[in-house]
């Protein structure tokens, strides 16, 4: 069933947007005629870039996945990760849809015990913060190489730019997914094998900071997860044809690295309490709140987004170190 908030999103996406973009490649024609140069997309990508963001923003509002203004921004970063490179579209596809079939695993256990975890959408800025890191490289890769996906290798000048920003891309999206992964599946477990990463002592499930084994091997397969998405994507897309079992390997260090990253920011500078008469963990300092750990300083959102910045940045000196070491030799 359609609701006003579809209608809406719709509207949005084939009155406004679709005609502007076709207008503005009806544009370049002339251009590429008289300058003779291929500037102009391939019309079946642009219809890609459009129609597949905007299917995947219906449905997260139907099913509460994002709130309005979160679907329009994710319908937006959508469609420049897909004019970008395949691959960048397809990681968060898959992140999208891996996190939000593991929101609802056994979501009445993570709402007992976690204020936050009760089920709600998204807002645009976890939109935003999430993502943000990624699209920036994606939009920069876009004016350094041109709608098109390519082979990584850091070994050449001609395409190191391009590699550099694809690897931190993978490192951006391996970082959130591996840190939802880690959250959503860790919480689930039992809360007695909880500790804090930075005194090592046991918190209730749920507390920022909290990591647990199952936790880190969740996050582990989140950037292995990413980094099989990617590298298959390439191998499928690119010219070259060629499967790159070290971008696997690398998504997983980043997803990993991000998030440790995430939980000892998480437990310094995040508040944690637990709220006496509700028995849930709070991530505000309030009336019978017990404090458990962090300052109140950053919110959830901001330490997605300082994390996700940080693997931007390292993944790129990770595969470039793996390189030059010869660990990827053979790979």
């Amino acid at each position: 069933m359609w609701t006003t908030t579809t209608v809406i999103l719709s509207a949005i996406c084939w009155i406004f947007f679709f005609p502007i973009s076709i207008t503005a490649w009806l544009m370049l024609v002339p251009l590429k005629l008289f300058f003779d140069t291929d500037i102009l997309v391939s019309p079946y990508r642009l219809l890609i870039a459009i129609l597949i963001p905007f299917l995947a923003s219906i449905r997260s509002v139907k099913r509460k996945s994002l709130d309005f203004v979160g679907a329009v921004l994710a319908f937006l970063i959508g469609f420049v990760l897909t004019m970008s490179n395949y691959g960048f579209i397809s990681m968060l596809l898959a992140f999208y849809y891996s996190s939000t079939k593991l929101t609802r695993f056994k979501q009445d256990i993570k709402s007992k015990q976690d204020m936050e975890a009760e089920k709600k959408p998204r807002s645009a800025a976890n939109v935003v913060c999430n993502s943000l890191s990624a699209v920036i490289c994606s939009f920069l890769y876009l004016i350094e190489t041109g709608c098109r996906e390519t082979s990584v290798d850091l070994s050449t000048s001609h395409s190191f730019t391009s590699s550099w920003l694809s690897i931190a891309v993978l490192g951006s999206i391996s970082s959130v997914c591996a840190d939802t992964w880690a959250s959503e599946v860790g919480s689930a477990m039992r809360r007695d094998t909880t500790r804090l990463i930075t005194t090592w002592k046991h918190v209730p499930a749920g507390t920022n900071g909290g990591i647990t084994l199952i936790g880190i091997l969740a996050s582990l397969c989140g950037g292995l997860f990413m980094g099989v998405v990617f590298a298959t994507t390439l191998a499928i897309c690119s010219p070259q044809h060629i499967f790159q079992p070290s971008l696997v390997i690398t998504g997983m260090i980043c997803g990993l690295i991000g998030s440790l990253v995430d939980s000892i920011m998480g437990a310094t500078l995040q508040y944690s309490g637990f709220h006496e008469e509700e028995k849930k963990v709070v991530s505000e300092p309030g009336p019978m709140v017990k404090h458990i750990s962090g300052e109140n300083i950053l919110s959830n959102h901001s330490v997605n987004l300082f994390s996700s910045f940080v693997t931007t940045l390292v993944a790129p000196f990770i595969y470039y170190y793996l390189q030059n070491t010869g660990v990827f030799s053979t790979l």
